[in-house]
């Protein structure tokens, strides 16, 4: 019994053992760690950029003060442009100008509907522009819609 035990052990290991030992792990040659035409970084290269422009904001912010002090005081002497261009940058042009109107706390269709008669009231007097008016119109309406 023990030689039969003995050949089930060595056929065992002859099924479990590999035929050949594996290919050695070359390391890749010099000069050329990656394979030609495949990118060492797939991501791509790092932005640093942005995080340059949020140092840069952040010491602007904290300056700001100063700087446009300074540039009044530069168009009040007489260096138009330099005012101009740094209230351009500091102080960027406006494109809605903000409208005053008093309206009613808006928490049911009959304060929209209220809403809706001071801003034609605001552009009958001239308060706010036609176009400020529509815009106001179109957003209660969809208020109205939702309410």
């Amino acid at each position: 019994m023990e030689t039969d035990e003995k050949i089930e052990v060595e056929s065992l290991r002859e099924e479990h053992t590999p035929a050949e030992p594996p290919a050695p792990i070359r390391p890749p040659p010099p000069g050329r760690p990656w394979v030609k035409g495949q990118s060492g970084n797939p991501r791509g290269r790092p932005s640093r950029a942005h995080k340059a422009s949020y140092v840069a904001h952040a010491m602007l912010d904290r300056k700001t003060h100063g700087l446009v002090d300074r540039a009044i005081g530069w168009g009040e002497g007489g260096g138009k442009s330099m005012l101009r261009l740094y209230l351009q940058r500091f102080v960027p042009p406006r494109q809605e100008v903000p409208v005053w109107l008093n309206l009613p706390a808006i928490e049911s269709r009959e304060d929209v509907l209220a809403a809706l008669r001071a801003v034609g009231t605001g552009v009958a007097q001239g308060d706010i522009t036609s176009a400020q008016g529509l815009r106001l119109v179109r957003m209660f309406t969809e208020i109205y819609r939702y309410l």
